[in-house]
């Protein structure tokens, strides 16, 4: 992982509000993008519904096996499992 986003950053790449208005077309209801990695894929948290949680979007299609059907990746159940993964 490379950024969490944040909101007024005083940078417009770290901010929430730019990444999800620029893919907000590609962007599953209820789902905030909170941050990216090197490989140019982006850290989604999915905050309602059976498909909640912290995923990975290849939305580079950097691994082989992403597809345009298939390249979001499970991650973690919820922001606190993430934070204690990371920490």
């Amino acid at each position: 992982m490379d950024v969490l986003y944040g909101v007024n950053t005083g940078n417009s790449s770290s901010n929430i509000e730019t990444w999800m208005e620029k893919l907000k077309e590609d962007m599953m209801e209820g789902s905030v993008i909170i941050g990216d990695d090197l490989m140019q894929g982006m850290i989604v948290m999915i905050c309602e519904g059976e498909f909640e949680g912290i995923y990975y979007w290849d939305d580079a299609f950097q691994f082989e096996e992403s597809t345009d059907e298939e390249n979001t990746y499970w991650i973690a159940k919820d922001f606190s499992s993430f934070l204690d993964m990371i920490r």
